[in-house]
């Protein structure tokens, strides 16, 4: 993954607006190493022949220096010897101590890349029992005793009940996904996000992990659930499925939801990989 890709399992959020990009794994600099030591190495094999004669003028100075008959020796000895020695000594300092700065640096962006994620995956799975603390206001007894002047307050209340009732389904219809959890057990379930609250895939596939956790492993979707149209049961494919990249590897999924074919109002379900007897996305 290079700098600058996009979090998640997830995507953009179909309104026009970039998702948040975030700092990840920069893997360039393995790639350029590998690119100029398969150079020096084609280089050095194409001059190898003119190599004693260059290697020798390179010591000849030392050679000088030293003034004695096995000053050439001992100069060529030297130049070789450090030219390794020092080689070596770059080397095992990259792959160590270097080496552990990078993943040192890495890991802390990852970990405050998935703290923001989780954070704001919480955030989304409140959003139905906020909604519901919200509308049981508009029944309680205080509401209840000032509307009822000419009728009984049970009457009333079961009038505002059904009204509540009917607000709350016409609000989840317009704004929101529903996802049917109870295939990993009844106490899970159906959740209802918001779709302005979803930038992505990956939102999404988010706030059903933070919901599903203890259930589930991080990073397996695909592996340990999947998620599916209700009505068609059409699977909604992430981009681990597509790039068969192994569990517990974070992936980038940034397609909105819109492209994914997921809409306001639309009924899906989590289910377990082996329940699934048609494949999709």
């Amino acid at each position: 993954m290079n700098a600058g890709q996009q979090i998640s399992e997830g995507q953009g959020d179909g309104t026009g607006k970039p998702a948040k990009f975030q700092p990840e794994v920069n893997n360039n600099l393995i790639e350029v190493s590998d690119w100029l030591t398969k150079i020096i190495v084609g280089l050095g094999l194409i001059e190898l022949r003119g190599l004693p004669g260059r290697l020798k003028s390179i010591a000849q100075p030392l050679a000088d220096c030293l003034g004695n008959d096995c000053g050439l020796a001992i100069a060529v000895s030297v130049l070789v010897f450090f030219t390794f020695a020092g080689f070596l000594a770059g080397y095992i300092n990259t792959r160590t101590a270097i080496a552990i700065m990078f993943r040192r640096s890495d890991d802390a962006l990852l970990d405050e890349n998935i703290a923001e994620r989780l954070a704001k995956a919480k955030e989304v799975n409140e959003f139905e029992p906020s909604l519901t603390e919200i509308l049981k206001k508009i029944t309680s007894t205080e509401v209840v005793a000032k509307l009822a002047v000419d009728s009984k307050p049970e009457s009333v209340r079961e009038f505002l009940q059904q009204q509540v009732a009917q607000i709350k389904d016409q609000i989840k219809q317009e704004s929101c996904i529903s996802v049917d959890l109870k295939a990993f057990g009844t106490q899970y379930g159906v959740k209802a996000y918001p779709v302005a609250a979803l930038r992505d895939m990956g939102a999404l596939t988010d706030a059903v992990y933070v919901a599903l956790q203890g259930s589930i492993r991080p990073y397996a979707y695909g592996v340990d659930w999947v998620l599916r149209d209700k009505a068609t049961k059409r699977v909604i494919a992430g981009m681990r499925m597509l790039t068969k990249t192994p569990v517990g590897i974070p992936v980038t999924d940034s397609r909105s939801l819109e492209s994914m074919g997921i809409t306001a109002g639309m009924e899906l379900e989590a289910v377990k990989p082996r329940d699934v007897s048609d494949g999709g996305a």
